[in-house]
């Protein structure tokens, strides 16, 4: 086996230095269309496949409704209270805010979240702790989360970043938790770097402060499946009770859609996934385009090269003079004739 290897070696070796032009657009025109098609599919599939970086991803859900939030914070108290198909659901608004820390301001993504959001969805942090029920009151005391990518950047991976005091926009936030490595939220594609409680939030703590009707911010959720639950069972207690909400509230603009449960892979909202559809059709259809003309375009070389040697051949022997001899060994194949007048191909 390896003499066989150490011919097939040299031969190939020994064409390559012959005709190196050939060889090398033989194997950059593949490699390119590949290349090309390795990193559009990887962008597909963290679009529409690739699950969240949490324990059982598979029961993860995203409970939204079409065009926006699936109903308001107050509506969200009410709404996983009643539910019993799943484990826990938890309330979420991601917002592009700004995070300061020792006067180094940067912009980042960050998650308003209900109190219970790291337990739904299976997450402890690597250090500190995650939110505490009581979080989730108004008048409480204002606490974060924040990812490994800040606790890198402003604190140098010091653990006692533990109770140190960040800002996000006007209010100063106690750090109580840092985020597992690899863990950027449930908002994908959107990388959080922060984590706050939904009522101590600067924009909607004023809201659910004040003793009105008001419903408070529209939210986003996520839900954890019980283990011996399926989805259809899941789906169909959901739009039970959304039903209800929708006939309590007929006018309600938020309502004119019903909510769906999906498993989340890839993009976690429904609407970004389909605002990037027509992107995702075009470029699948160009990478397969580029991949198809790669293809060619080596079949061409090939077949140009097989034209090549029928031409030589057949000029030599028209002429009475023939440079190439047969060897005795079948894997050298035809070798040249020194003893010809006709020169050697490619000099």
């Amino acid at each position: 086996m390896m003499p066989d290897f150490r011919r097939d070696l040299h031969y190939t070796l020994r064409v390559i230095r012959r005709n190196p032009g050939y060889a090398v657009t033989a194997v950059l025109c593949p490699e390119l269309g590949i290349g090309v098609n390795t990193t559009v599919y990887s962008w597909l599939d963290e679009m529409y496949f690739r699950p969240l970086p949490v324990p059982e991803p598979d029961r993860v859900v995203a409970i939204n409704r079409a065009g926006g939030p699936a109903c308001s914070w107050r509506e969200y108290r009410d709404f996983a209270m009643r539910l019993r198909s799943v484990s826990g659901v938890a309330a979420v608004i991601p917002k592009e805010t700004f995070l300061d820390v020792d006067n180094v301001n940067d912009q980042i993504y960050a998650e308003a979240v209900s109190a219970n959001y790291f337990q739904v969805l299976g997450v402890r942090p690597s250090w500190g702790r995650p939110f505490q029920s009581s979080e989730d009151l108004p008048n409480s005391d204002p606490v974060a989360v924040i990812s490994e990518r800040v606790w890198t950047r402003h604190f140098h991976r010091d653990p006692e970043a533990i109770d140190k005091s960040i800002r996000i926009e006007d209010q100063w936030y106690r750090i109580v938790g840092i985020a597992p490595a690899g863990f950027q939220g449930a908002s994908v594609p959107l990388a959080v770097d922060a984590w706050v409680p939904v009522a101590t939030y600067p924009h909607y703590r004023p809201q659910l402060i004040a003793a009105s009707s008001s419903a408070g911010p529209g939210v986003f959720l996520v839900g954890r499946l019980e283990t011996s639950r399926l989805l259809s069972a899941v789906t169909a207690e959901i739009q039970v009770i959304d039903s209800r909400m929708r006939q309590q509230q007929p006018k309600n603009p938020r309502f004119k859609n019903p909510i769906t449960v999906r498993p989340i892979a890839g993009y976690t909202w429904m609407e970004t996934q389909r605002g990037l559809r027509p992107v995702a059709t075009l470029l699948s259809a160009v990478v397969a385009i580029i991949l198809l003309i790669a293809c060619v375009n080596v079949a061409n070389l090939l077949l140009s090269r097989i034209h090549w040697w029928r031409f030589v051949t057949n000029e030599t022997i028209w002429h009475g003079d023939v440079p190439w001899t047969r060897s005795t060994n079948p894997r050298a194949g035809i070798a040249f004739n020194p003893s010809s007048s006709h020169p050697r191909p490619g000099r």
